[in-house]
Parts: C-alpha cells; structure tokens; sequence
C-alpha cells in the first residue's frame, strides 16, 4: 500500500458510486484509523462494523487487521435483519457504525474515526500478525443456522498468495464485485486489489442480471467473481442481445455450485478471449482448488488440483480411511484451514475440523472423486442427500441434469413433509423438464417439478430454500 500511494498516489482503485478512493486517501484513511485504535488502547477488542457504503469502511478494515483486531462485518443494504442476531452471537465488545447517533459507550461512529487527524506517524500496513484472528466470517445460513467461523490472518495471507499465483490479475484489471463483502469470496477481492494496484468497482444498483451486464458494459469491467446461475444467466443473456462480442470480460471466477463446462464451451466457440476459472472451497477451508482454463480443455468437469501446500484426500463411509485418490467425503488439510466456530463447545466444530500430528484438517461434507493425477471431481453434498421412499437421492445429480436444460437458469431439489420437488427458474415448460429428467434418471429420482417466476436469493446470491419452502407449502396444488 505504501509503495501504491507513493508510485501512484492520485489512482482510483475503489469506487461505489458517486464515492471512490485514491491510493493516496487509503493510505492515509487506514493511517487515521490506526492512529485512532492506538490512541484509545483498542487492541484486543472484538469488533462489529455495521455499515451501507463499502467504501466508507475499507482503511477501517485494513486498520484493524494490521493491528491483529478481530473483526465481524453486517452489511446493511443486504443484511438489515441479520444485525440484532450478530450482535447476540458474535458478542462485540466495540460496534463501528455510520450512524452519528451513538447510544451507548461501546459505540463509535465511522466520521469519529476518521477526524482524528493524520499526525504522520507511521505504522507499516504491509506487515502482518499471522498468528492473530482477525476476522469472523458468518456463514450465510440459508439453513436458517448462521454460524460464525475463526479466521486467522494466517490463513487470508497463504489464501491470497496462493490464488494470485493462479489468476492472471494485473495493475491494468478492473474487478466488478456484485458480491457482499461480508462473505469471504467477495471480501478478498479488496485485497487483490491493494496487492495488484488494480481497480475495484462495487455493483450498487439494485441486482438484475442486465443491470449487472450494463455495469460491466460501462465500467469495462475485465474481472468478475461470480456465481454459477449469475455466470449463465449474464453469458446467455448477452448472446440473446448479441453483446458477447462486446463484452469488455477477460476473467471470470466460479465457485458455490455446479457450472455447466458448455457455457465455457460456449465461450469459446464464439471466439472471444474470456476464460472462466472453475473453483472449489467454503468458508471453513477457503479456496481449496482451482481449475486453469489450460487444465479445462482436458479435464472440463472438475475443480482443479488442490493450490499448493493444501492437500486433499477422501474418506469412506465408515469416517476411517485417508486416501489421496478415490471417491468419498473430501477431507482437506492446510494453511487454509481456519480455526473452528465461535463457540468452543459446536457439536459441528467436533464433527468437521480435527488434527492429526498437528496438522488441521476439514470434513467438509462434499462427496468428490479423485482421480490418480490429483484432479478433484464435485460429486454431491452429503448433508444434502435426500431420503425419500426408502430410496437415497442425490439432489445435485437431478440439478445438474435440469441446469442443462435449454433456458433454466436456477434449480433447487428438496423435500417437504411427504413431497419431493424440482424448482427452477427458467423461459422452457415444466413438461420439457420433466422430460429431461425422465430421460435420464430412474423413476424413483423424478421429482415433482414446479417453475418458478423469480428464485429467491440470500445475500450472498445462493438459492434460499427456506423461502422456497415456504412458497411451495403455501401452494394448495403444486404441479406434478
């Protein structure tokens, strides 16, 4: 950052909106906000910032991790209902807001902060404490059950140097982020972008995919992290308007979920120098592997070699059997492995993370495949597996075969009460589905299959089942 304000000072690399900030301002923000925390004796505190405007918040979270403070982040332009249960479970004993009308004396106000004025005095920002946790990631809880996971600095600088050795980013990128950054995928694209010197533009419209597609066409964004559905929809939609040509796009990211290898497929054959990087991780293990667009031309369906100094094995159903090669629940070990729950007591931290020699390892309940040169293959999620008739189903199998289907855009398998659905979004008829699936799957595995105008979406863009539970159980007649 320091060479960044000195080299290029007068260079936007953050812009939301009508707001942006240059080297120089960030580095002599985050300076302020150093100076504040040091001059208060804030150092060991736990902290909730609550905020509307990434921008507004940047230099405060780079302040608190060069200091080594733990921190926790609530959105709320996406998260307004999520702030009184984080304030229960992460228990702050600071809380940061954009609201002047401080109530309490544990609350500090964002403009409080930044007027403390910038004395020179300086604390080197490129150094870091690994051994200190810095911030608690909420999970995004679409199961209605948020948890709060421990993560070291330890474990964001090996997750950062290790993906930038992969990606292709230069100073010259401009990285268009629709993602919140309070979840982990969007939040380390900030630090790609001090890294790299590049650009970071936030999508702050109200979310449509064409709005999306306007804001890459305007902003010539060049880099975008995305989701599986938010990738298909955007690549099919600019081909239906013939803009694919257009598109400003040389990376996309992937991760989350299953995207189908066609639509780089498609890509490809429209002759544009676009590449997606298919990627596998979650929150408790961070990114685990990527799969070079060099790697898809031979190996299309799966998520890449684990990055280097992370290892990955499987386990068979007995829970007793490390193997580098196989099928069974993926089990990963390494730096990216983050340091369990809030709660010491979690009956989930006991079942997931262990050790082994010291070693850390994560059960992280996907079924993968292996195969013997190291490649790893996304089978299922094993606490998704639905038990219906007496049968064991695995709902990412009859997805993959519906998001396949011309013009579906969004499938969700799950069962309620005695019934058994497939809910999509998408332009095709529900008897084209359900054809699709007839086609390919026994007939204990068809479920009733039900479209859907519009899916409902969490914050962090993934499908919110239960919303769709609800929807479906307010139906007096679902379709068969």
């Amino acid at each position: 950052m320091i060479k960044n304000a000195k080299n290029s000072p007068y260079k936007i690399i953050f812009k939301s909106g009508k707001n942006e900030l240059t080297n120089k301002i960030l580095y002599e923000k985050t300076q302020c906000c150093i100076n504040y925390f040091n001059a208060h004796k804030i150092f060991d505190q736990s902290i909730l910032i609550e905020f509307f405007d990434e921008i507004e918040i940047i230099p405060i979270l780079i302040a608190t991790i060069t200091l080594g403070i733990n921190v926790c982040l609530v959105d709320l332009k996406r998260e307004s209902k999520s702030k009184k249960q984080r304030r229960i479970i992460f228990h702050p004993e600071i809380i940061i807001m954009e609201s002047e009308n401080v109530l309490v004396n544990n609350e500090i106000s964002i403009k409080s902060i930044y007027s403390s004025k910038y004395t020179g005095n300086k604390t080197d920002i490129d150094y870091f404490i690994e051994d200190r946790q810095v911030l608690t990631i909420f999970t995004s809880g679409s199961t209605g059950v948020p948890k709060g996971i421990k993560i070291m600095m330890s474990n964001i600088y090996f997750c950062i140097k290790s993906i930038l050795k992969i990606l292709k980013l230069s100073s010259e990128d401009r990285i268009g982020l629709f993602l919140p950054i309070t979840f982990d995928y969007g939040l380390y694209h900030i630090f790609f972008t001090v890294i790299k010197n590049c650009r970071l533009e936030f999508f702050s419209e109200e979310y449509s995919e064409f709005a999306l597609l306007s804001f890459i066409s305007e902003r010539k964004i060049t880099f975008l992290p995305s989701l599986p559905k938010t990738t298909t929809n955007l690549i099919w939609l600019a081909k239906r308007n013939n803009l694919l040509n257009m598109l400003s796009l040389k990376t996309i990211t992937n991760t989350g979920e299953y995207l189908s290898p066609s639509i780089q497929e498609l890509i490809w054959e429209q002759n544009l120098n676009l590449n997606i990087y298919f990627m596998y991780g979650i929150t408790e293990c961070k990114r685990v592997s990527i799969l070079t667009p060099e790697e898809f031309k031979f190996k299309p369906t799966s998520v890449g070699k684990p990055l280097p100094g992370t290892k990955a094995y499987v386990i068979d159903h007995e829970s007793n059997k490390l193997s580098e090669y196989g099928y069974g629940e993926l089990v990963v070990e390494g730096p990216s492995v983050t340091f369990g729950y809030l709660s010491d007591k979690s009956t989930e931290e006991a079942i997931h993370y262990f050790e082994i020699d010291k070693a850390r390892y994560f059960r992280t309940g996907d079924q993968f495949y292996i195969d013997q040169q190291g490649y790893l293959f996304f089978e299922g999620r094993s606490s998704e597996f639905i038990k219906y008739n007496g049968y064991r189903i695995d709902p990412f199998e009859i997805e993959s075969i519906a998001m396949k289907t011309p013009e579906v855009v969004f499938a969700k398998v799950f069962t309620l009460d005695d019934n058994f659905f497939l809910v999509y979004q998408g332009e095709c008829s529900e008897k084209i589905v359900r054809d699709g699936l007839k086609f390919k799957l026994d007939k204990y595995k068809i479920p009733k299959v039900l479209k859907i105008k519009k899916m409902p979406l969490t914050s962090n863009r993934k499908i919110d089942v239960l919303k769709l539970k609800k929807y479906c159980a307010e139906l007096e007649s679902p379709t068969e």
